[in-house]
């Protein structure tokens, strides 16, 4: 049967306003969501008549039946109402070609399924039919492919078809939170492909399919944009094997990516330089997001401070009712690296829709990747010592043997050891037991000349991680409660845990044996490497961070709506190391080959191996570190939203935003012990916070209606966005190195930023944007902070004399914000995607001034030049004394060599998006999508009045071309996707330069160009909901790098390119369950 009911709703059929459903029998119930209506429909079923008062629109009749009194959007529902079920068992389905809604009633019918759509939004369209044993939802994949229409399922079941919008109508523009039946809690506006600015928008359907481990993988794989050289998990010695996200905007770096969560701050990271560093989101689970807004231009003028180069939004599901679980693991073809995964989820209304919770619990572990796991290294070391052997040799490598180098000229043997040269200044002993002088002097000959690349089987080798492993647990709950239909009240919490573990590199597996030593076999002293099992430094970093917001939503006169919320949580970042290192008493027993202090044994490494391993145990000291660095976070808003007038295109609305948020990082003691403190030793790091009292304001105006004569009116929409923030940094000034002392002070800066854009659609398959914004990054703590002391000095101005003066140098409390302006320009062809392809085409301009750069000029440099430097050469008034004994200039009371705002950035893109969907009626349905960034220019100016460096092509920079491209395809239930990511060739050397040496070892001027490709493949079972049965179960299985492709070798560090990923090919297996 056929039931209808008026009213207005939005693009997704979510209310505007809110609806009352009242039944026959006078009980009335808010209608907030497509969702409860057809709950209440299917409850009230047996009441034959009801009311919708909707916007001023009244519908009265008998199921079946209706009565129009008003023209409204008019919503047909095709249901058996006395039954919803959350998923049909798959049934025949026969639909004859033709009228699109013939065959989606038809469908609602033969699938019993609670099929909702809008007869206006369908229209005339047609359809070839269907003929098979097709899942619903596949059904409606192939009816709706390339129709401009899409649907979604309701948390009951239903499903409810929408029109995508028109890109060419304006839709309202306000914050997401406050549009009536959106259960989000995302506090910014809805952004979309198709906005004003170059937005791009992953959804939850991309990430689900990726197959990546984490939200920092996936947007390192599938957003070009992100310039990231190397993630903290690839570099787990110098991060003490922290596994944290971190997402760098056209590698300018991840400071100037400004990241958010459903719209609002994270509390930021809190680092062992005080400084406050990108928040983690790698503690979310990934199926979670909802989806993932990036805008890769300057956006302090919507976003606020530190959005210079872009800003990341991720948008977490609170739609969503019931329950649901998802097993998952990967595991890589040649071991470690493994993960597992499992997300569990549950969303209910106690009271029939006036209240809604969801909470949400992920954990997930993956293993370390260790250098013996793989042959990179060992790769990469055998083909830079065929390159450049000498070369090789000068870094004294450690490998799998006690590896021996001559000072000078070639290795002589002592007459013990049967006298004569090698022929060769290197050659190694293998590690074997026993050893006699006859068997060591033969070996030594046979290996002269021979260089080892085989992996020492220590910390230093073998068992160096090439990832860190990780452990992350996620907590996020959500409850929103109506409590009358123009007031909503809502908590909201985000707990994650990420935990990073690695081993640390050993010092002291190098060492120099004298010539007149007994155990050296060697007329001359000689250098030697060599192992050292056993020593080992555990380093782990646990990095929580909890963010809870309370807040009140309410709907106001005319169409407005007020959201005040108050967040508050903050980070906990704590640092260990512990383990043990090789004493500095062993390089002297190794030297004189004799007894060590406190009756140490003597070390001989052209001995007995096992004898000289343990002797090195008696010289095994500990090492450990405390690091426990907090920081506390506070964030008021109050978000004020409605439309002012009516414009020929749509609503004139705005949105304004006042906020004061606080970060504060209190005092933190770190402790620790090493050889020289034995007992422990522990010092403070200095509190530092920063307050800022921001107000925001933004207005969309579609000035031009589509139907208007001049091409440059059609739809045409302006965005005027402003904000001015004022921010206090509370840190240390200045240290006193010659007492002791430390200054503190505070430092204010005030900033005004904008974002101005313009879209319009001159053709029906065109739309060109525009939009030019500002951005700004206030000075960190470290930046401010610097230190003075006194040198020594010769002024040409008072005789050549040499006289003590002050000196600073570092941070500095004149520094003022860096500033960024950026424009764009773009063109999208045919932007709704209905027919054919989408493609996106925008360019980018991106300028940074007064960017915080050392000086990088001496003392002397700045006596001889003081005229330019007046406030940096300070000097005393010049005496009658002074002029007596010919002195041009007073004395010198201070050189002033700290930071300048010196330092400029100019970066160029161009970003191309494309998607193409397409039906092949029995064949299934395809999507076609490619992305990519092509980065011309990233120059930068990083000295005073310096050159300009070239930084894009580099090892130190984003590369020209990067993107991703593939293909979806889905067949019933079958779904298969594949995707490859491109990486271009770039230099071996980094901007600034890089020796001749390294290139000789590389062996050649270049990395090669990188190509993986990984396939998704997912099979869906609906098996109906019956007493706690789980009514879908999605089984998915991927492949990572299904042609193993090994990243290119790259000399130094661990020996390979960072954009690929060490762990090669990886086969993931998940099953996913909805209750």
């Amino acid at each position: 049967m056929d039931v209808e009911w008026l009213g207005t709703s939005t693009e997704r059929h979510e209310f505007v306003g809110t609806p009352v459903l009242k039944g026959s029998d006078g009980d009335t119930e808010p209608l907030a969501t497509v969702d409860r209506c057809v709950r209440s429909i299917s409850r009230r079923y047996g009441s034959r008549s009801f009311q919708l008062p909707m916007d001023g629109a009244t519908l009265t009749g008998a199921l079946g039946e209706s009565q129009m009194r008003r023209r409204h959007y008019v919503v047909a529902v095709t249901a058996a109402l006395t039954a919803m079920p959350a998923a049909a068992a798959p049934k025949k389905i026969h639909l004859n070609p033709g009228r699109l809604t013939t065959a989606l009633s038809q469908l609602g019918a033969q699938a019993g399924i609670n099929l909702l759509f809008s007869p206006a939004d369908v229209g005339d369209r047609q359809t070839s039919g269907l003929d098979g044993n097709i899942p619903p939802d596949s059904a409606l994949d192939r009816l709706l492919l390339g129709s401009g229409l899409a649907f979604r399922r309701t948390a009951d079941g239903a499903f409810v078809i929408y029109r995508v919008p028109d890109a060419s109508v304006a839709q309202q523009a306000l914050p997401d939170i406050v549009v009536v039946g959106r259960r989000t809690q995302n506090a910014d506006i809805r952004r979309t492909t198709n906005d004003i600015q170059p937005y791009r928008v992953a959804t939850a359907r991309e990430i689900g399919g990726s197959s990546t481990d984490n939200a920092d993988q996936f947007l390192r794989n599938r957003l070009p944009a992100n310039a990231e050289l190397r993630t903290p998990s690839q570099n787990p010695a110098d991060e003490f094997g922290s596994t944290r996200s971190e997402i760098d905007l056209h590698g300018l770096g991840p400071e100037q990516t400004l990241v958010l969560v459903d719209g609002l701050r994270m509390p930021s990271i809190p680092s062992l330089t005080t400084d406050l560093l990108q928040p983690d989101i790698n503690g979310l689970p990934l199926g979670s997001i909802e989806r993932i807004e990036t805008l890769s231009t300057s956006a302090s003028g919507i976003y606020g401070p530190g959005a210079t180069g872009g800003v990341v939004n991720v948008v977490l599901k609170r739609d969503y009712r019931g329950a649901a679980l998802t097993v998952d693991t990967s595991l890589s073809e040649h071991g470690g690296g493994d993960r597992r995964r499992v997300e569990a989820r549950l969303g209910f209304t106690p009271d029939h829709g006036t209240t809604d919770v969801m909470v949400d619990v992920g954990y997930q572990t993956i293993d370390t990747l260790r250098e013996g796991q793989r042959s990179l290294t060992e790769r990469t070391n055998a083909v830079a010592s065929l390159n450049a052997p000498t070369a090789y040799l000068f870094n004294f490598p450690t490998a799998d043997a006690v590896t021996v180098f001559s000072q000078a000229g070639n290795l002589s043997l002592k007459p013990a050891f049967g006298s004569g040269t090698l022929g060769a200044g290197n050659t190694y002993l293998a590690l074997t037991t026993p050893r006699t002088p006859a068997t060591v002097s033969s070996e030594l000959v046979a290996n002269a000349g021979t260089i080892p690349t085989t992996l020492s089987p220590d910390a230093n080798g073998e068992d160096r991680p090439l990832l860190s492993g990780s452990s992350a647990l996620s907590i996020l709950g959500s409850v929103r409660h109506h409590f009358s239909p123009a007031i909503e009240g809502f908590v909201d919490f985000i707990g994650l845990e990420n935990r990073g573990s690695a081993l640390g590199q050993t010092a002291g597996s190098s060492g120099f044996v004298s010539g007149s030593a007994p155990t050296n076999p060697f007329a001359q002293g000689v250098q030697i490497t060599f192992p050292l099992p056993g020593f080992e430094t555990a380093l782990v970093t646990r990095t929580k961070t909890a963010r809870v917001t309370i807040g009140m939503i309410a709907s106001l006169p005319k169409g407005w709506k007020a959201d005040g919320s108050y967040s508050f949580g903050g980070v906990r970042n704590e640092i260990d190391q512990s383990g043990t290192t090789l004493s500095y008493t062993a390089s002297q027993s190794l030297s004189t080959g004799r007894p060590g202090t406190d009756g140490k044994p003597s070390l001989n490494p052209f001995g007995d191996w096992q004898t000289f391993v343990t002797n090195l145990a008696a010289y095994r000291t500990s090492l450990t570190g405390h690091f426990l660095l907090k920081n506390d976070f506070s964030d008021a808003n109050l978000r004020l939203a409605g439309p002012i007038l009516r414009l020929p295109g749509g609503e004139l609305t705005l949105t304004t935003l006042v906020e004061r948020r606080r970060e504060s990082e209190p005092v933190s003691t770190v402790t620790g012990s090493t050889e020289f403190a034995p007992d422990g030793y522990a010092y403070q790091t200095p509190n530092v916070s920063e307050q800022v009292t921001s107000g925001y304001a933004e207005l969309r105006a579609p000035i031009g209606s589509p139907e208007a004569k001049f091409p440059g009116l059609r739809s045409l929409e302006l965005q005027l966005a402003i904000r001015y923030d004022r921010m206090r940094l509370d840190a240390p000034s200045f240290s006193d190195l010659t007492t002791g002392d430390a200054e503190r002070a505070s430092a204010h800066y005030g900033t005004t930023n904008y974002t101005v854009g313009v879209r319009a659609f001159p053709l029906k398959l065109l739309m060109v944007r525009a939009s030019v914004a500002t951005g700004s990054l206030p000075p960190t703590p470290s930046q401010i902070g610097g230190y003075r002391t006194s040198i020594l000095v010769q002024d040409a101005q008072r005789g050549n004399s040499f006289n003590r003066v002050a000196y600073q140098d570092g941070g500095s409390l004149q520094l003022q914000p860096e500033s960024a302006r950026s424009f764009s320009i773009g063109a999208v062809f045919n932007p709704n995607g209905r027919t054919g392809p989408r493609l996106s085409i925008d360019y980018v301009l991106l300028e940074k001034r007064r960017e915080i750069v050392a000086l990088g000029l001496t003392s002397d440099q700045l006596i001889s030049n003081e005229a330019a430097f007046p406030d940096r050469v300070v000097r005393a008034t010049l005496t009658d004394a002074d002029r007596a004994l010919g002195y041009t200039a007073g004395a010198l009371t201070l050189i002033d060599a700290t930071s300048i705002n010196g330092g400029h950035s100019r970066v160029q893109t161009v970003d191309i998006d494309l998607s193409w969907a397409i039906a092949f009626h029995k064949l299934g349905t395809a999507r076609f999508y490619g992305a990519a960034t092509w980065e011309p220019e990233f120059s930068q100016q990083i000295a005073l009045d310096g050159p300009w460096i070239r930084r894009d092509d580099h090892s130190d920079g984003p590369l020209d071309w990067k993107g991703n491209a593939g293909i979806d395809w889905s067949l019933n239930r079958l779904s298969v996707g594949l995707n490859g990511q491109y990486y271009s060739s770039y230099y071996v050397s980094a901007s600034y330069g890089t020796p001749s040496y390294i290139l000789a070892l590389q062996g050649a001027d270049r990395v090669p160009a990188q190509v993986y490709l990984d396939l998704d493949m997912s099979y869906r079972i609906d098996v109906g909901r019956s007493e706690g049965r789980p009514r879908e179960m999605i089984f998915r299985a991927g492949v990572t790098n299904f042609l193993n492709h090994a990243p290119p070798a790259l000399y130094g560090g661990p020996g390979y390119s960072f954009y690929g990923d060490p762990r090669m090919r990886r086969f993931s297996f998940s099953v996913a369950s909805a209750f």
